[in-house]
């Protein structure tokens, strides 16, 4: 029996491949990027392999800036983490492992030196512009630290994690 293809669009930066039949028999096309990954286009499903050799990194600049945003680092769509700081087993969106991630300490030391530094400037320029009461000004930076920590504490989790899969660390090596 004969299948008819149905001719994607394909953007100038995919090349188009044959494709195979999927469980519901209908034309899965393949794609190549630039980079090495093959998109599988389905009805309900777009899947990321990635088939760059392993000595080859990913591109880390994407990556990190998904991270940041508590993005997949993989497209960019699926959310990090399913809940505060609990990164996803799998992306949603790409079915990416993101299991492998070893984060440990290293978001809570870069949001310690970050809220360091900021709260720094912030003591100088109060004190020297502004000259409030010991207990607001305690009160206040108090209030600003805690506020910036927790904004920032999982952003940067998201950029440790993003930065590990680029690089292929900690089981990140295999297919993404």
């Amino acid at each position: 029996m004969h299948v008819k293809r149905a001719t994607p669009k394909v953007p100038s930066q995919f090349f188009a491949c044959p494709g195979v039949n999927c469980e519901d028999s209908e034309p899965t096309p393949f794609l190549f990027d630039k980079i090495g990954r093959i998109t599988i286009a389905t009805k309900r499903v777009v899947k990321m392999i990635d088939t760059a050799p392993l000595d080859v990194d990913r591109p880390m600049k994407p990556a990190m800036w998904n991270g940041l945003r508590c993005r997949c680092p993989n497209c960019g769509e699926g959310r990090l983490f399913a809940g505060y700081l609990k990164v996803t087993d799998r992306c949603a969106h790409c079915s990416t492992d993101l299991h492998h991630h070893r984060a440990d300490d290293g978001p809570a030391y870069l949001t310690i030196l970050v809220v360091g530094h900021i709260m720094g400037f912030v003591m100088h320029l109060m004190w020297t512009q502004l000259r409030p009461e010991p207990w607001v000004m305690a009160t206040t930076l108090t209030l600003f630290a805690v506020v910036l920590s927790l904004f920032l504490l999982p952003r940067l989790k998201g950029l440790i994690v993003a930065i590990q899969w680029a690089k292929r660390m900690h089981g990140f090596g295999g297919t993404a």
